[in-house]
């Protein structure tokens, strides 16, 4: 599938079409590096955060 794509892509494309999908392929590919990295960071956070305990009414203690 990826050589009819390459083919389809130099054979039967315009040259300013061709261009215009490799510019938007590598915008594409530089927003994805950042949200990968944005996710990468949120996974970190998540993981290294103090867990929040919560004391609830127990029987005994008068709380």
């Amino acid at each position: 599938m990826k050589r009819f794509k390459i083919y389809l892509a130099e054979r039967v494309l315009p040259v300013y079409v061709r261009e215009s999908l490799i510019r938007e392929n590598e915008a594409l590919r530089e927003k994805l590096a950042r949200l990968e990295s944005f996710v990468e960071g949120l996974q970190w956070a998540v993981k290294h955060q103090r867990r929040i305990q919560i004391r609830g009414k127990e029987e005994g203690n008068g709380l």
